[in-house]
This record gives structure tokens, sequence and C-alpha cells, in this order.
């Protein structure tokens, strides 16, 4: 009640060894890996230099990977600015996963973006752009899919929930 929902609040907590789960307007997580960080969730648009100054509270290591669990700007579009960062620093790009229908549904936003940016205005009661820049998958899976980062394998399975491209993430070796 004290604190707008969009506004980042830095709370985070460590809920298994180098898992580290951050609670936002859209949750994320990095997990620590003999590779380097693979995110699951990457923040949103409006936040991406809070996302990326938070994660590296957690550490400096390379992003290895991005997994989205689905298209949504507050859950997607925070890859960019870790791109960004690995350009600058001379780093390889992350690899970023997700679900086939990821694609269609950034090409969507993309030709909607007016009438989003609208949409959002009047749900969040303000001002509102919507964004017009994605970083798409570059690995996309169907049903299942594991993520290898060194030791730590993802499991990344496809489950309709909120949305048609949705996915769920579950580290075996962190439980």
């Amino acid at each position: 009640a004290q604190q707008h929902p969009l506004i980042p609040t830095g709370e985070y907590e460590e809920v298994a060894a180098g898992v580290m789960f951050y609670r936002w307007f859209a949750n994320f997580v990095a997990v620590k890996t003999e590779e380097g960080i693979v995110l699951v969730d990457t923040g949103a648009h409006f936040n991406q230099a809070e996302t990326v100054a938070l994660v590296r509270r957690f550490g400096p290591e390379r992003i290895n990977t991005a997994i989205y669990t689905h298209g949504h700007v507050d859950h997607a579009l925070g890859m960019a600015a870790f791109i960004a960062e690995g350009q600058s620093n001379k780093v390889a790009r992350a690899r970023v996963v997700g679900h086939r229908a990821v694609a269609a549904r950034f090409d969507r936003y993309k030709r909607t973006a007016g009438y989003n940016g609208l949409v959002s205005a009047r749900q969040f009661s303000g001002p509102a752009s919507w964004p017009t820049h994605y970083v798409y998958p570059d690995t996309y899976f169907d049903d299942r899919f594991t993520v290898s980062a060194g030791s730590v394998k993802f499991e990344c399975h496809h489950g309709r929930g909120e949305t048609d491209d949705a996915a769920w993430v579950y580290i075996p070796q962190r439980k």
C-alpha cells in the first residue's frame, strides 16, 4: 500500500544454494552455475537498469542463459540491458530460450504497440509507452527442453497457463 507495484523493492532471497528469487512486479530468478548465471525471466522493459543492478549484487559472472517463462513485457524485456552489459564487457552474448509461441507474441506486440500503450496507461493510471524492441529467443522448444549450464540442468516445460507461450522451469539439483 505504501509503494507503487512498478517500483522495484530490491527484495530478494536465496531460496536454495545459488538460487536467488527476486520479488518484483514480475518475479525473476538468478542461478549461479559453473558457466555463469542463468536467469529465469529477465524483468521488465521499464526497470531494466534496476534488474541488472540486483543481479550484479548476487554476482559478477557472465549471464550464460535466459529462459523466458512467457513473453509478457514484464517478464521477458529486461534482456536487452543484459545484452548491452555483456557487449560493453566484451563477453559472449547469453543464449535466450523460450517456447515457440513467444516469437508470435513479440510480433503481435510490435503490430499493436500503440493500442497496448493506451491499455497500459489506463490499467496503471498514467502515461505508458509500449516497447517495440524485443530480444527473441535463439533456442525454441515446443513441449520440453533441458538447458545445461555446467553441471546444472534446467528442465523447461510448456504448460498453457496465463498465456499460450507459458513455461515452467524446474532445477532438479537445487530442488
